[in-house]
């Protein structure tokens, strides 16, 4: 007989959680990136005055995707692993407690407003907040802390990323080697790609008052074509090298990743985004479509570009390089689904407005087919 969820008395949320998870998992939360987004109907804009100054939070919420039914009220094998001993439900921190209570300490990135980003929060997408409080090393743990062997065994995997390959710190020296090279094979490639000046000027002109950002653009050609066409445009990307590159020729440009964009919530007219998300995994993906969503302003559009097949490889394949224009390199390269980038895309807020595909442009670029989602960020 199922039972039914008593709601705690006296407690309301105060906040949802945004992630780039969406899913209930056990293991691999490193790679989630997450913000709280707190209520102003619950809480005046001044609640997080100083919160800024504390490197670490603790997070209280809700695991309103526990059913009420699963509740364990005794003892059981923690994840069900018999070769763990059964112990009490109150001696594990599993999710299907009586009250369905989280508890997690996370490192605080950032405040803008009544936005927390933040890492190492274990919650999925949409989790209600109920409390947050300010780490104190002084409510650390005093003395020698103990834990049992299987306890240690069950999260070993916990705050692993879920696919080592191709770390931006990899793909950012692979990048910083072969920056010269690339920014001069790039030079003046639009002039012969007139869908895709369409496509630029077009978010361009539908852009909001805010600038233009060049989501892991490299060298920034499309920073300088949005520039061109009298917008306000600067190119972001994981290496410094390639923002040398840009700013070179004519860009303004910052080394910034994607997945944590150094710029405030709802401060960007328009972002374009062409070939970077194609050495993110599926959850660094989700993770860069949730900032997209967060810096756009309401009403602004994102343009990503990216490949989704060759003569080789399809949809859900991969390319690694370790040599590439010379140099020695450690990239991976995906060909991505479009209708699996575009649920994406959706579940972190943004709606699909437009979609092209189209394959190679004579001899200009590598043979392969490509999809472009024209995103937008509902007001």
């Amino acid at each position: 007989m199922e039972e039914e969820a008593k709601p705690l008395s006296g407690l309301e949320p105060i906040g949802t959680v945004v992630s780039s998870r969406r899913e209930v998992e056990d293991d691999g939360w490193d790679a989630v990136r997450s913000v709280i987004r707190l209520d102003p109907a619950v809480l005046r804009p001044e609640a997080v005055a100083g919160l800024g100054e504390f490197s670490h939070i603790e997070v209280v919420y809700l695991l309103d995707r526990v059913d009420p039914g699963r509740v364990e009220r005794g003892a059981r094998h923690p994840r069900g692993n018999r070769e763990w001993p059964s112990v009490g439900i109150l001696a594990q921190r599993a999710k299907d407690r009586p009250n369905r209570l989280g508890l997690a300490r996370c490192l605080l990135v950032s405040v803008d407003g009544l936005e927390l980003s933040v890492r190492d929060l274990d919650a999925v997408d949409g989790t209600p907040v109920l409390d947050i409080k300010p780490w104190m090393a002084e409510f650390g743990p005093r003395g020698d802390v103990r834990q049992p062997d299987w306890s240690r065994r069950l999260m070993a995997g916990y705050w692993a990323a879920p696919e080592p390959a191709g770390p931006p710190d990899r793909t950012r020296a692979s990048y910083d080697r072969v920056a010269g090279a690339y920014a001069a094979e790039l030079s003046g490639e639009l002039d012969q790609k007139p869908l895709d000046r369409a496509l630029i000027s077009a978010l361009a002109e539908m852009a909001g008052p805010g600038p233009i950002i060049d989501g892991g653009g490299g060298p920034g050609q499309v920073a300088r074509a949005c520039l061109d066409l009298g917008r306000c445009a600067f190119d972001i990307d994981l290496s410094p090298a390639m923002c040398a590159e840009a700013r070179s020729a004519g860009a303004g440009a910052a080394a910034g990743d994607l997945t944590s964009l150094p710029l405030r919530t709802a401060s960007v007219g328009a972002l374009a985004s062409f070939y970077a998300v194609i050495h993110l995994d599926r959850p660094g993906r989700e993770a860069a479509y949730h900032e997209v969503a967060r810096v756009l302003q309401p009403g602004g559009y994102a343009l990503i570009a990216f490949h989704t097949r060759d003569g080789a490889t399809g949809p859900g394949g991969a390319v690694t390089r370790t040599e590439w224009k010379g140099q020695p390199v450690d990239l991976t390269f995906r060909f991505l689904d479009p209708a699996d980038e575009a649920a994406a895309l959706a579940g972190a807020g943004l709606e699909l407005v437009a979609r092209l595909d189209r394959g190679p442009v004579g001899e200009a670029e590598y043979p392969s087919q490509r999809s472009y989602l024209l995103v937008l960020r509902p007001v």
